[in-house]
């Protein structure tokens, strides 16, 4: 039998139709079914609102047999003649049975993996937190720019966690009206301004930053760190990168010669970052497990470190650094790049990897990149403030075994002695 036949649509008509086999009823136009491989799907092919749309009537059995659907299919043609829609129709009764409760779960199971990690957790918590107390039980489509407008207001206390809920809703509804679990241009957050927020940025001070090296010397000598946590910090004060920048380095993400970490997938994208001679002397003191392919290594096999927060917590509370955030050793950087790159901000910025069309360079072009003379001064100077004298250390050996926590201590010890990071003035 043909893949593709006209005939009046019969039961016995349907019965005979081979997988991937398709028939168009010769009485109404449009009328039609197909038969997957068990399943027949009896469908309306038509014009609505301008466009040629398949309107999906249901699958062969009760209720749909090929008498129920040739009289359904003459219900939607009159509809569509009338000027209605009945795929929007179809979608908002859909949207009038699913509660935002479920709505979400779909979103976070569907969607959520193709997000950014950070954004992952960013909106769970918005959810969690906010959208759901607030419209959980409440139908999809009987959530209006009023109440959206309404609870961005109840949530003001917390500015910037109210924007992020906002954004985190809006993306909710758009991604439902991609799946045409709602119609288009019904997302109800257009319109509604964030609110300003202030930005809080912290800058170390000399003072602040050396005594911020003391202390990072003296736990890790003592054991009172873990040392891929110590090497972590260290990495982002004088790279000036991003927390999960450093926490997500991979070996492979060096390039020695050009002396530049490439990361393939950062917040802004692809991008360089620039490595100075401080940089360098920590990333080759680092030791290397052969089966993990990140820097900073967790305690999981081939898993990166995790918990760095919590280390910085213990670290700025013993040098008094209680309001210092982990990101603010970032700031730190910038403020020292840009008194010794003057006010050649888009240099800056390449150095720092902020989004920019010409933030990426290609490796032809990084040995004379001015970005790197930025990148390699301010190492420099990170250096002479925190009192130390950084010379690149001999190659370290490929790890294996995993260490006791004195040995550990006792490695820590060894490597200080080794590099002999601390000069007294």
């Amino acid at each position: 039998m043909a893949k593709f036949l006209r005939a009046k649509i019969t039961k016995s008509l349907i019965d005979g139709l081979s997988p991937d086999q398709q028939v168009r009823d010769t009485e109404i136009k449009g009328f039609g079914a197909r038969r997957r491989q068990k399943t027949v799907t009896y469908f309306l092919f038509t014009r609505v609102a301008g466009r040629q749309r398949r309107i999906t009537i249901g699958a062969h059995g009760s209720p749909w047999t090929a008498d129920t659907a040739r009289k359904e299919a003459s219900r939607l043609l009159l509809s569509v003649r009338t000027g209605n829609n009945p795929i929007l129709e179809r979608q908002a009764a859909r949207a009038k049975q699913m509660t935002f409760q479920e709505l979400t779960e779909q979103f976070l199971e569907i969607h959520g993996p193709t997000l950014k990690p950070s954004t992952l957790v960013t909106y769970t918590d918005c959810i969690e937190l906010r959208l759901r107390p607030k419209f959980g039980s409440k139908p999809i489509n009987e959530i209006t720019h009023q109440d959206v407008a309404k609870a961005h207001i109840s949530w003001r206390e917390h500015k910037t966690a109210a924007n992020n809920a906002l954004t985190c809703l809006s993306s909710i509804f758009g991604w439902a009206e991609d799946q045409k679990l709602l119609p288009k241009h019904t997302n109800p957050c257009p319109d509604i301004k964030r609110y300003k927020t202030s930005k809080k940025e912290r800058y170390l001070t000399r003072e602040e930053l050396r005594r911020l090296g003391d202390t990072l010397d003296d736990w890790e000598a003592n054991g009172k760190i873990n040392i891929y946590a110590a090497f972590a910090i260290r990495l982002l004060i004088v790279t000036g990168a991003r927390f999960r920048e450093i926490l997500t380095l991979q070996w492979a993400n060096i390039h020695w010669e050009h002396r530049v970490l490439q990361l393939p997938d950062s917040k802004t994208g692809f991008k360089y970052i620039f490595l100075n001679d401080y940089a360098l002397a920590v990333l080759r003191s680092i030791p290397r497990l052969s089966k993990n392919p990140y820097v900073i290594a967790g305690k999981k096999e081939g898993r990166h470190f995790v918990g760095l927060t919590k280390c910085w917590y213990g670290l700025r509370a013993a040098a008094d650094l209680n309001d210092v955030r982990i990101h603010d050793l970032r700031h730190s950087f910038a403020s020292f790049a840009i008194t010794l790159g003057g006010s050649n901000i888009p240099v800056l910025g390449r150095v720092l990897g902020h989004s920019n069309p010409e933030t990426t360079a290609r490796y032809t072009h990084i040995a004379k990149d001015p970005a790197a003379a930025i990148a390699d001064a301010t190492g420099k100077e990170l250096a002479l403030i925190m009192n130390r004298d950084f010379r690149l250390p001999r190659a370290r050996p490929v790890y294996v075994a995993r260490y006791t926590v004195a040995q550990r201590i006792a490695k820590a010890r060894r490597m200080r002695r080794d590099r002999r990071v601390l000069t007294l003035t």
